[in-house]
Order: structure tokens, then C-alpha cells, then sequence
């Protein structure tokens, strides 16, 4: 869901944009000491992957955004290359819930053995907002911005004592 917010604050009038975005997590297995936790998550029909890469030699953190289905490789350089390929499929935004399955072919180069890699896949269903309230069906953006003016104010007399003195 996204949503514009405005906020008083020392007289002024500020806003913003807000997402609320839910996300999803999934690891693989380790191979031999490595595997890749991804946390998925959704604004506005982007898919955002938050890849962490977990190796012996620390772990490797990277985000992507996705529209389409796609394949990516990335690369950490260690001395064990350790490498994945990552490929969305499947990819559906249409309806409250955007879904895609998520391949990972992860590789690493193992001494005296060679290149080794296996595969991983994952099928990721993100839920959309389930509050119908803030879905904006029932309630309309000049509701919620009056709704945050007046929770600004309030929150901004009580921290600071002031009483209103409205007319």
C-alpha cells in the first residue's frame, strides 16, 4: 500500500510518501558453507530482493528491483568465487498479491575438485494489505491526511504541554 502522509510540525506543513511493504524471507540449503537468505518484498508492482550471500569469509549483501522476469548473476570475490545465479519467473502483479518463483543455481569453486554448483527454487506469494480500511475503500486521502494533521497536533501539544486554544 502507499500512501501520502502529511505532518505539522513547528508550523510548517510536510509531506511525504509512504510504502508499507510485506516482506517474505527464505534461505537455502548450505553448500559446504554457503547459501543465500532472500527477502522479498513488494511496492507498487517492483518486486525488491534483498540478497545476503553467507560464505566462511563473511556474509555479502545486495539489493535488486524487478519488474519482469529476469535472470542476474552475481559474483563475490573470495577465493572460492562463490557465485549465484538468480532468476525470477513467473512474476504475476496483477491482484492483491504479487507472486514469482525465484531460482538460485549457487556455485562454488571447491580445490582440486573444481566447480561445483547446485540449484534452488522457491516459490514467493507476497500478501497485499489485508486491512480493508487502509486499502482506501472506505476511507478517502483527505480522511487520512486530516486523521495524521490532527494526530501531529495532538502528539505535538502533549510533548510540549501546550493546550490548543481552538475557536
Amino acid at each position: 500500500m502507499n500512501q501520502n502522509l502529511a505532518l505539522v510540525q513547528e508550523g510548517s506543513l510536510h509531506t511525504d510518501f509512504e510504502s508499507v511493504l510485506t516482506a517474505v524471507n527464505w534461505c537455502t540449503p548450505s553448500l559446504i558453507g554457503v547459501n543465500m537468505c532472500v527477502s522479498a518484498s513488494a511496492a507498487g508492482g517492483i518486486v525488491v530482493l534483498n540478497l545476503v550471500f553467507n560464505t566462511p569469509f563473511g556474509s555479502y549483501a545486495k539489493s535488486f528491483n524487478v519488474n519482469t522476469n529476469t535472470c542476474f548473476t552475481w559474483t563475490i570475490p573470495v577465493s572460492i568465487s562463490p557465485s549465484a545465479q538468480i532468476c525470477v519467473s513467473n512474476l504475476n502483479t496483477s491482484g492483491p498479491n504479487i507472486s514469482f518463483t525465484l531460482g538460485v543455481n549457487l556455485c562454488i569453486t571447491i580445490p582440486i575438485i573444481g566447480r561445483k554448483c547446485v540449484n534452488f527454487s522457491n516459490n514467493f506469494n507476497i500478501p497485499g494489505f489485508q486491512q480493508p480500511m487502509l486499502r482506501g475503500g472506505n476511507v478517502s486521502s483527505e480522511d487520512l491526511s486530516t486523521l495524521f494533521l490532527l494526530l501531529a497536533h495532538e502528539a505535538g501539544a502533549g510533548a510540549e504541554g501546550k493546550q490548543c486554544n481552538c475557536h
